[in-house]
């Protein structure tokens, strides 16, 4: 699944990455790619996992490989399990 970005119409700036990771080691070695860093840089980076925890901890990976403190990178709190909790709708989230 993945998040839309519902607007006001027109062209919204997202960019989907899908690192095509199931494990924290894989999401390092995603990260750990410069063309990855440069993808990243200067951008606001939302990552989100199922349960929060692999998100969680890539989030400060990231943000010490971009090596700027103020980088705005965040994780989704709890995940998809917790954001689906609190929105049984779905919310902006489509996917399964």
């Amino acid at each position: 699944g993945r998040f839309a970005r519902r607007g006001e119409g027109g062209e919204d700036e997202l960019e989907l990455v899908d690192p095509e990771t199931r494990l924290f080691s894989e999401t390092t070695s995603f990260l750990d790619k410069e063309e990855t860093i440069e993808r990243f840089r200067g951008k606001k980076v939302l990552m989100y996992c199922t349960g929060g925890v692999r998100c969680e901890r890539a989030s400060a990976y990231l943000k010490q490989k971009l090596g700027d403190e103020d980088a705005e990178v965040f994780q989704l709190a709890g995940g998809i399990q917790r954001y689906l909790e609190t929105f049984p709708d779905g919310g902006f989230f489509e996917g399964s």
